[in-house]
């Protein structure tokens, strides 16, 4: 009895061990392909990496063939003015840090150290202004002071000399790497007016702030962040949304024309490039516009 026992037991314990091994190897599968999924997922994120690195060295590279460019065309000007009476001065061999330093300047632009460049600007300016009627104002019209017809000053007129919108700028520009550059600017008129100031004897007018900023331009990631007072983000734009480049009417009068809307403020501006044509920019200003 007890045999018989025994060899009925038999055929479960084989199916029982069966069903453990393909359980045992069916786990073992799916580690396997747990496994390839994780190595899979690496794979994708390395090559991401590589995309983005590619992407990265071909925008440096870019930069840096744009300012071996500039460096050749300047070096081509030096030997083009070296040439005297048919005579070629020599220019083979290591440049001096002196011209070193030019070069890596733009047009109009004077080193002042290892990359770090100056572009001086401004002008002298005489207007003469006519008005009728009368506004009692100088080189920026009082737009809202037009008088109404039943003024006495409507009916004269007012003819005035004015120096007061002569200017003077600086552009300080500091390149960290050919991708990365600092610069620093200022601009200022003589449209303001001190306790003293007056039209009388000395026309002792005092200088004013017209813009005061520093920003930073990453030229390979399209990134461009402002800091100080500048034309505000709502004036138009020559191209991009970039300083320096904004649409001011060209007119003497230093109000410009009705229905130009500009304001200069103290701000934080951030700007992305985005792709060619496309640009989005943020700046938080604090306007004291009337």
């Amino acid at each position: 009895m007890l045999a018989a026992v025994v060899i009925l037991a038999l055929p479960s314990a084989a199916r029982a061990q069966s069903v453990a091994e393909m359980a045992a190897r069916m786990d073992a599968m799916q580690k396997q392909m747990q496994a390839m999924q994780r190595e899979l997922a690496a794979l994708r994120g390395q090559a991401g990496t590589q995309r983005a690195e590619l992407a990265g060295q071909a925008r440096r590279q870019r930069a840096q063939a744009a300012v071996q460019e500039r460096i050749l065309a300047r070096e081509s000007r030096q030997q083009r003015v070296a040439q005297t009476g048919g005579a070629r001065v020599a220019t083979s061999g290591p440049i001096p840090i002196i011209l070193a330093n030019d070069l890596a300047c733009n047009a109009g632009s004077y080193a002042l150290g290892p990359a770090v460049c100056f572009t001086p600007g401004g002008f002298v300016e005489l207007a003469g202004i006519f008005r009728d009627p009368n506004l009692l104002s100088d080189v920026a019209t009082d737009f809202n002071g037009i008088p109404f017809r039943n003024a006495l000053q409507s009916r004269e007129s007012e003819f005035r000399f004015s120096a007061r919108q002569s200017r003077l700028s600086g552009l300080f520009t500091a390149k960290v790497d050919p991708t990365l550059q600092i610069s620093g600017y200022y601009e200022i008129d003589f449209l303001s007016a001190g306790v003293t100031s007056n039209s009388r004897e000395s026309n002792s007018y005092v200088p004013r702030i017209r813009q005061a900023f520093a920003v930073v331009d990453s030229l390979d990631t399209g990134w461009h962040v402002l800091a100080g007072q500048a034309w505000s983000l709502i004036t138009t734009d020559l191209s991009g949304i970039t300083q320096l480049k904004e649409q001011i009417p060209l007119t003497i009068d230093a109000q410009y024309v009705v229905g130009f809307n500009w304001t200069r403020n103290p701000q934080v501006r951030v700007v992305k490039d985005i792709a060619p044509g496309v640009w989005a920019g943020l700046s938080l200003e604090s306007p004291q516009s009337v």
